[in-house]
């Protein structure tokens, strides 16, 4: 394996990494979801949060757009912390440097030339 790409794949691993712990979870986490009114259950992956509805993928690869309405509190709550756990950190307002003003070299005032004291006279 050649050091250039040990680093590369270091670089990429240490990103990896850094995102799934970001993320609050790890990849491919199955749950239980569970229906408020009846008896039923879903064992699926939360993949997003959508104008009140939440995508679900379940373990053969599909994915389902569901009220969040529909579930458990318990739920409710795990999709508010995911939520909040990959809401991007507001940006801070960068202060505009202000570039030094150039000001004209303002014109020397040139003096009269001295006149030379005639010789003989003091």
């Amino acid at each position: 394996m050649s050091i250039w790409f040990a680093k590369k794949m270091k670089t990429f691993l240490s990103f990896l990494l850094f995102g799934f712990m970001a993320a609050g979870t790890s990849a491919g986490e199955m749950r239980t979801w569970r229906d408020q009114k009846t008896v039923s259950a879903l064992e699926a992956e939360l993949v997003g949060v959508k104008d009140g509805n939440i995508i679900l993928r379940l373990d053969n690869g599909r994915k389902y757009t569901l009220p969040i309405s529909r579930f458990h509190s318990d739920d409710k709550a795990y999709v508010a912390k995911w939520v909040k756990a990959r809401k991007p950190a507001p940006k801070k307002p960068v202060a505009k440097k202000k570039k030094p003003s150039k000001k004209k070299a303002s014109a020397k005032k040139k003096s009269a030339p001295r006149k030379k004291p005639a010789k003989g006279k003091p």
